[in-house]
């Protein structure tokens, strides 16, 4: 008799980092299809729609059953918006990127209370490009901060001083 799978199983087989399917790992899997996304809209010159980052969230984030997922999608995720940020491409677009931000990012139904580094990178990333786009917040390089005496000004008022 084949014994059901239940959440425990799910729980434990994601806590070992090195789960195989055929002659790869999981982690690996998810960043070759990540991969393949990133690869697929390049040569048709397309962008990933609001509608289709909802799903990856959904599926390698929010309902996940493995955290790897989570920490591969964030690293995809940061490296699409330092992409976007640098223009070079990207599967991004601002609006999406927006659209991800505050619908899913900022919501009061994630808990990020275990967030890793890639994590905290992304949203700080995030926050960076959108504020910077809106014209919120204006990142001095160092010769600029020097000049000004260390003090970096936001467009809403907001001062910095080193």
């Amino acid at each position: 008799m084949k014994e059901k799978i239940t959440e425990d199983h799910i729980r434990q087989i994601s806590a070992r980092s090195e789960y195989f399917i055929d002659q790869f790992n999981h982690e690996e899997h998810i960043r070759e299809r990540l991969t393949f996304i990133v690869e697929f809209y390049k040569m048709y010159s397309i962008k990933l729609e609001p509608e289709k980052l909802k799903v990856l969230w959904r599926l390698l984030s929010s309902e996940a059953p493995c955290r790897i997922n989570y920490e591969v999608f964030f690293e995809w995720m940061n490296s699409q918006v330092n992409a976007l940020d640098t223009q070079q491409y990207s599967v991004l677009t601002g609006e999406s990127v927006e659209k991800f931000f505050t619908d899913f990012l900022i919501s009061s139904q994630n808990s990020y209370t275990n967030l890793e580094n890639e994590g905290f990178s992304l949203i700080k990333n995030l926050f960076k490009l959108i504020n910077e786009k809106e014209h919120k917040i204006q990142i001095l390089n160092s010769s600029q901060a020097k000049k000004d005496h260390g003090t970096i000004s936001s467009a809403c008022g907001s001062t910095l001083t080193s």
